[in-house]
């Protein structure tokens, strides 16, 4: 089933890749990486949660329409969850921005952008580890924790005129629409479970212009 989930991210992004330079004006390739600062949210979250703070890494194509609006599909390693007493969960993502809509504004050597994106993600593993006494333990809860999210993403770019390219200072918001947690079964009936990913991401990148018409 996982493996059905990455190659139709993977083929949406080739047909986004492979169609969408016939309409650019300009194109980009962006590397970025970073850190993510992850809670999870709503009722069935855990109590007295509190962020956990790990990677990100991903690259984006840039695709400019406009002067001052650009696409810009993106693939991401993201990691998420959350921290709460001695316990810490473990969520890392295969994540999908298609497209990431972006308002530019142009300036003198500097390039401030803000953008919205659908995000599709996909639960590659899912982890509880915690420590009792001088043991730690490390639980697969991947069972407990449905496949597949999405929601969407809002930030702020800067870019910087530096060497061929420009240097990039992003920061975003992703929030989760649908729970992540699959029900629970209880005296025999199951109860939906609520509980959200929520990230804060901080990256820094270079992107490098490549192409256009």
């Amino acid at each position: 089933m996982r493996n059905k989930y990455l190659s139709m991210i993977l083929m949406v992004m080739s047909v986004i890749i492979i169609i969408s330079p016939t309409h650019a004006v300009d194109l980009s390739l962006s590397l970025k990486a970073g850190l993510n600062s992850a809670m999870l949210h709503g009722e069935n979250a855990p109590e007295n949660a509190a962020r956990k703070f790990s990677g990100v890494i991903g690259a984006g194509l840039g695709i400019q329409i406009a002067k001052i609006f650009s696409l810009q599909p993106e693939l991401y390693f993201t990691n998420k969850g959350c921290n709460y007493d001695d316990y810490t969960f473990y969520l890392p993502y295969l994540e999908v921005a298609i497209p990431q809509i972006k308002l530019l504004i142009p300036a003198e050597n500097v390039y401030p952008a803000f953008y919205i994106a659908p995000t599709f993600s996909l639960l590659l593993n899912a982890r509880l580890k915690f420590t009792s006494g001088d043991t730690e333990h490390d639980f697969d809860v991947k069972d407990d924790f449905k496949t597949i999210d999405f929601g969407g993403a809002a930030g702020a770019e800067f870019a910087f005129d530096l060497g061929p390219g420009r240097l990039l200072i992003d920061a975003r918001y992703t929030l989760g629409i649908p729970t992540i947690l699959e029900p629970d079964e209880i005296n025999g009936e199951k109860v939906d479970q609520t509980a959200k990913n929520g990230v804060i991401s901080g990256m820094i990148g270079y992107t490098i212009e490549f192409g256009g018409e």
